[in-house]
């Protein structure tokens, strides 16, 4: 079963006893942030690729699940690094509502019809993360 067949808060977010064990995920530096964001430009198909990042950084490295600060924060990195892409105000909303499985954390996203380049992009990315 994948998303489009079901609720996404109950395939995507069920209880995991095992996660309760985990400890917190110490929170990105912005300029942790930066370099992995610089480092993937090349693997980014458009601006609507920085949902793959956001959504790493929501489920993995303690990062607020707020899009708009995460846009605001990558566009002025992407600004100041002259990147590829910036990201504007609107951009993750839209990529999430052209990709359900971005609701789903980033484990999850296979077995709910993840696209390959997003695959793709989720593994580049957290390689260069610290």
């Amino acid at each position: 079963m994948n998303i489009i067949d079901g609720n996404v808060n109950e395939l995507c977010y069920k209880k995991e006893t095992a996660a309760t064990d985990k400890k917190p995920a110490t929170p990105l530096t912005r300029e942790e942030l930066a370099k992995a964001v610089a480092a993937v430009q090349t693997y980014m198909w458009g601006a609507s690729a920085y949902a793959v990042l956001f959504c790493e950084c929501r489920d993995h490295r303690g990062y607020p699940n707020n899009k708009s600060q995460f846009e605001r924060e990558v566009d002025a990195i992407a600004q100041e690094l002259h990147l590829s892409w910036g990201c504007r105000p609107g951009t993750l909303s839209d990529a999430f509502c052209d990709n359900p499985y971005y609701n789903c954390k980033v484990d999850k996203w296979r077995e709910n019809g993840a696209k390959e380049r997003s695959l793709f992009l989720l593994e580049k990315f957290q390689t260069e993360l610290p």
